[in-house]
């Protein structure tokens, strides 16, 4: 075994143990009875929480530094969601303080994802949600583009139920009252899967494949979701947790504007749309700063105005297109050019 990887076991060893500990310690003040103690316990929580922060630091750094092809490559993809979505990031920081104080739930919109990369701003999005939790954020895909589920609602519901696990035995087509039976199950599942202080996402990719489409985002909100959240808003307060849902259009996806919120909350019944935008040369020149040395041909560079010049060309050559962009940056980092 290496000494690289010695270190990387050592690092998430460490990072376990403070982790038991901070648990302990979160515990004891549920029970405090006295200020003193209280106040003595939070400061010991703070400094374990630091010291967790502090680890996850060196681990990302031997990550960064890693000879491993492997792990220099997921570095690249890591990094690619820094170049620029503050936009999605401004509207997650904002949703972020409004969890501090309660729970609840939120319907993101996507469109042209995959020629913006939607998929790195979602990444974007929940590490800022999440970015104070230990654990890490339960998944769950169901993408339209697979030929697995029907391009409708009704593939949607069977997709979502085999997540749950719960058994569907006959044609929802055929039944609508057994189609509702099984969205008030869902819900059930879905609510009851919920700790003190949970995030889950759902995502559903690929939506411009949808039949009906306009008729699915209607269907979407006044049968599945605000049901959803309205019988429940009281329990997300109580737990604090968060649920989330995206619905990720690849293509350019006109929609009916009185679906989306006006303004970004919690328990909201409409959906909330993350812009994704053109990168500037600024953006990818501040990008390129901090990520040069990710890059052999960029790595001795010492000077922001060689960068900036790096950043034009690529801007030009892109035209701004994340995808393109993307595409010019991997040719760098496997040497293509």
């Amino acid at each position: 075994m290496t000494m690289e990887e010695n270190n990387r076991i050592f690092l998430n060893r460490r990072i376990a143990s403070k982790g038991e500990e901070l648990a302990k310690v979160e515990a004891d003040l549920d029970e405090v009875m006295t200020g003193d103690v209280e106040l003595k316990l939070s400061r010991k929580a703070e400094r374990l929480l630091k010291e967790i922060q502090e680890l996850y630091g060196k681990l990302s750094e031997l990550d960064k530094n890693s000879s491993n092809p492997d792990t220099r490559h997921l570095n690249l993809e890591k990094s690619f969601q820094k170049i620029d979505f503050s936009k999605s990031r401004e509207i997650a920081e904002s949703l972020k303080k409004q969890y501090e104080t309660e729970g609840g739930a939120i319907l993101l919109f996507l469109q042209k994802s995959k020629k913006q990369l939607g998929k790195y701003c979602i990444e974007e999005f929940i590490d800022v949600i999440i970015s104070n939790q230990i654990e890490t954020c339960p998944r769950r895909t169901i993408n339209f583009e697979s030929n697995t589920y029907k391009s409708n609602k009704y593939g949607f519901i069977n997709a979502i139920s085999g997540y749950l696990g719960i058994e569907i035995s006959s044609c929802l087509e055929d039944d609508e009252n057994r189609l509702f039976s099984i969205i008030n199950e869902i819900h059930e599942k879905i609510v009851s899967s919920l700790s003190l202080g949970d995030t889950i996402f759902f995502e559903i990719k690929s939506i411009n494949r949808l039949e009906d489409k306009e008729e699915f985002i209607d269907w979407f909100i006044k049968i599945f979701w605000q049901p959803l959240i309205n019988k429940n808003k009281s329990l997300f307060n109580q737990k604090r947790n968060r649920l989330i849902f995206a619905l990720i259009a690849e293509s350019p996806f006109p929609i009916n504007s009185s679906n989306f919120c006006q303004e970004v909350t919690l328990n909201h019944d409409k959906m909330i749309e993350i812009p994704l935008l053109d990168w500037t040369v600024e953006d990818i020149s501040n990008w390129l700063i901090s990520h040069h040395k990710l890059f052999p041909r960029f790595a001795n560079i010492q000077d922001c105005d060689e960068i900036h010049k790096e950043a034009k060309n690529i801007h030009e050559e892109s035209e701004g297109t994340p995808e393109s962009v993307c595409s010019k940056l991997q040719e760098y980092f496997y040497g293509k050019n």
